[in-house]
């Protein structure tokens, strides 16, 4: 194996690790980001969802590629998926609760 697909590896492994810390909520902002702790529901609302979402929608991608090259369809999934799924990780009290009333996730 190359020297440049051991690093291609390396950062695939860190950058999913590092995703998956995003959705399950783990924010770990260098010093200049910090502003963003000041707002605690910026954080959940706007970027713990964003991460979330695109999780989702980079998982249905791969069953249907074209799907998302229009835009249109792109906004109306994305809308859909926020007013029908629980999108979380499953050691969070929002999935338990959407678990037992037996929502879609």
């Amino acid at each position: 194996r190359s020297s440049h697909t051991v690093l291609l590896e390396i950062y695939h492994e860190n950058f999913v690790h590092g995703f998956y810390s995003l959705f399950k909520g783990d924010f770990r902002l260098a010093h200049k980001d910090e502003w963003a702790f000041a707002d605690m529901s910026l954080l959940k609302n706007v970027i713990a969802q964003g991460v979330r979402m695109s999780l989702k929608l980079n998982q249905d991608s791969f069953l249907e590629m074209s799907e998302y090259l229009d835009n249109e369809k792109l906004y109306e999934d994305i809308a859909q998926n926020d007013t029908n799924l629980v999108i979380t990780h499953e050691a969070s009290p929002e999935w338990r609760n959407a678990i037992l009333s037996n929502k879609p996730s």
